[in-house]
């Protein structure tokens, strides 16, 4: 049963997503359509998609069809009455400064204090949508180590990453533009879980340099879909290949860091490689899980850092791709973010801001 609901290629999107819990995001697709899928078109905030509205329920307007109860799941709706919006979670440590204890050195290029701007994933106004269809993509083992789990994360599961990331995100030890001493900034914002990591001096550290805040810990719920995704990628190893133990194609882990990055749409990640864990962690090549939501990116990966030879994968709202093994010290970055890609029922229930959210767990 699962061989056919992860490798069937002529299964139609409609019933993939249905299968998948899917039902009210996705609306079924007309005949010819099986291999695409929906994504929105920006109207921008003050604009109405007026010519989407009709009296069907399945043509209900997105910014109204993505806030229905969903019938078919025994879990609680998308929008619970006692729910805010994630944009109205408000977080009690939201300041900028860390209080570390007293006499607390802090140090920039002027000789004071960084001030670090809090920095919101999500946006304060809602903005209306149509729909285009686009091509979808498959997964399964991509190469020894390498697995891509498609569509992986329910929207419920995505919605609870976003609004977990924007509540961390906006307190101590969230969200910042990391750089480097010549005033160089990374085209995007980073916050780090379990342990903070230096761009600078490419070190872990247990407070983080640029304001001395202590990052947060990793979420249990967090941990717990990086184990179930991983007991998924070690059923789809052992369906593709006759092996006696599949940890030896891709080690087991328990993840105590996670890498947070949030790419506006003009976000890239040049061809690097992760090898600034442990020594141990290394040699076992334990593996990295990248959770992938909003925005669609487009990620290459290969063994030299050579982006004419690299392969590329688009990476959509709830993947999961997971590397370690023989695929561990793969060279991998983001060429380019897919704008308005990101499904409108999260964009709905989060007002995520246009771009994508990467959280890539390892274990130091």
């Amino acid at each position: 049963m699962r061989k056919q609901k992860q490798h069937n290629e002529h299964q139609s999107a409609s019933a993939y997503f249905q299968e998948h819990g899917y039902h009210e995001e996705f609306p079924p697709l007309a005949e010819g359509q099986a291999n695409k899928r929906k994504m929105m078109i920006d109207l921008g905030p003050e604009q109405k998609a007026e010519n989407i509205v009709s009296s069907k329920p399945e043509d209900l307007p997105i910014s109204n069809y993505g806030s229905q109860p969903d019938d078919s799941s025994p879990s609680t709706p998308l929008k619970n009455k006692g729910m805010p919006p994630a944009c109205a979670i408000s977080s009690q440590s939201s300041q900028s400064d860390c209080n570390h204890g007293a006499g607390t050195k802090k140090f920039n290029s002027s000789g004071g204090w960084p001030n670090i701007e809090p920095f919101d994933i999500c946006l304060s106004r809602r903005r209306h949508y149509i729909e285009q269809n686009v091509e979808m993509t498959r997964g399964g083992v991509l190469r020894p180590g390498m697995v891509l789990l498609k569509y992986y994360l329910s929207i419920r599961e995505q919605i609870k990453i976003v609004r977990t990331c924007q509540e961390l995100g906006k307190g101590p030890g969230g969200f910042y533009q990391p750089g480097y001493n010549d005033g160089a900034k990374l085209r995007l914002h980073m916050m780090c879980l379990g342990l903070n990591w230096n761009p600078q001096t490419r070190k872990y550290e247990k407070v983080r340099s640029v304001d001395s805040c202590e990052p947060p810990g990793i979420p249990n719920e967090f941990i717990l879909l990086v184990q179930r995704a991983l007991s998924e990628a070690h059923s789809l190893i052992m369906e593709d290949s006759e092996v006696s133990n599949v940890e030896d194609i891709l080690p087991a882990m328990s993840p105590d860091i996670c890498i947070v990055n949030f790419y506006k749409t003009s976000g890239r990640l040049g061809l690097h490689k992760d090898r600034d864990e442990s020594k141990d962690s290394l040699k076992k090549a334990l593996p990295v899980v990248s959770f992938s939501i909003g925005d669609s990116a487009d990620f290459l990966y290969g063994d030299n850092r050579d982006v004419e030879k690299a392969e590329k994968v688009l990476l959509e709202s709830g993947d999961v791709l997971i590397f370690g093994g023989d695929s561990r010290h793969i060279f991998h970055g983001v060429s380019s973010i897919i704008p308005k890609s990101a499904p409108w029922a999260l964009r709905d229930n989060t007002m995520l801001r246009p771009g994508r959210l990467n959280l890539t767990f390892r274990q130091y």
